[in-house]
């Protein structure tokens, strides 16, 4: 079992976005994977092909943001709220009993994000097995009509959305549980499905990676994704000193860490193989485990 150990904190507009360790909901990203090089599609990217700013809008509902770094399996899944799987390549295929994991996670209650890409930028094969458990396929096509897509439906999802900006996605295919909730010129771009406890989107590009992440209504529509998945969401935000408590309070179970001005920049803690790395955009903190890490990330959005 994961010993979450970590400290979650993200500048955000001089206040410090944190969230208490056993009340935090966890989004984590695959990227065991999604093995694109450069990397793609992390949180801890900051150029434009990065999601650093969509961990931030995550931070800033409440959320704190994971990278799998090792197969699909009950250990890995357990901890998460979200699981967002994107792109994924032909190095590591998704296997069988990962499929199961993720299936069984999904109807206990996990929700999962799925984000292909257009034609010959994705593994269709194995990631549409997946996906057929619960009845979406990504066609492996390249949708024609865009890169502005409109007008976005009303519906249980999106609200007071006129126009998606999507540069060379593919469409999808649903049957049931699922349904389209946007369909452009008779094609399906974005879907849902409801499956036992849990629930999925899904939609054929990565969508919100930095370069496109604020053009048209790219914003307002991640964010009411996500709050379908997690549900609405108020931001547990403290100010510097509330973080800086926390920190202590840290501080006094164990665990050592420097954080002048509120900004983790060095620590040591005593689980074998752990270790802080200071990084650009904050501190990347390396969980060891007996099956691989898991790379939490407090990013600067």
């Amino acid at each position: 079992m994961l010993k979450t150990v970590s400290l979650f904190l993200a500048l955000l507009t001089g206040l410090v976005a944190s969230v208490s360790a056993g009340t935090v909901k966890m989004v984590g990203i695959d990227g065991y994977h999604n093995t694109a090089n450069p990397p793609h599609y992390a949180w801890s990217e900051t150029d434009l092909g990065g999601y650093s700013q969509f961990a931030g809008i995550l931070l800033t509902l409440g959320a704190d943001t994971v990278t799998l770094t090792t197969p699909f399996d009950s250990s890995t899944l357990s901890p998460l709220s979200v699981l967002v799987i994107v792109n994924p390549g032909t190095k590591n295929l998704i296997g069988a009993a990962e499929i199961n994991a993720v299936d069984k996670w999904v109807q206990q209650g996990g929700k999962l994000m799925c984000f292909a890409n257009n034609k010959g930028n994705v593994e269709f094969v194995h990631y549409d097995s997946l996906m057929a458990r619960f009845g979406i396929t990504f066609n492996d096509t390249t949708q024609t009509g865009g890169s502005n897509f409109g007008p976005v439906p009303q519906n249980e999802v999106f609200s007071n959305c006129t126009t998606f900006y999507i540069v060379d996605m593919c469409n999808l295919t649903v049957a049931a549980p699922a349904k389209s909730i946007f369909t452009f010129q008779g094609s399906v771009l974005m879907a849902t499905a409801l499956k036992g406890n849990g629930a999925v989107f899904a939609t054929g590009d990565p969508w919100v990676y930095n370069e496109h992440i604020a053009a048209q209504d790219n914003i307002k529509g991640i964010t009411q994704v996500m709050n379908w998945l997690l549900g609405n969401a108020t931001p547990v935000l403290r100010s510097m000193a509330g973080a800086q408590r926390e920190a202590q309070k840290r501080l006094q179970n164990g665990y050592r860490m420097v954080l002048p001005n509120g900004r983790l920049v060095s620590g040591a803690v005593s689980l074998p193989g752990s270790s802080f790395a200071p990084k650009a955009h904050g501190v990347v903190f390396i969980e060891g485990t007996s099956g691989g890490g898991q790379e939490h990330v407090p990013l600067r959005p």
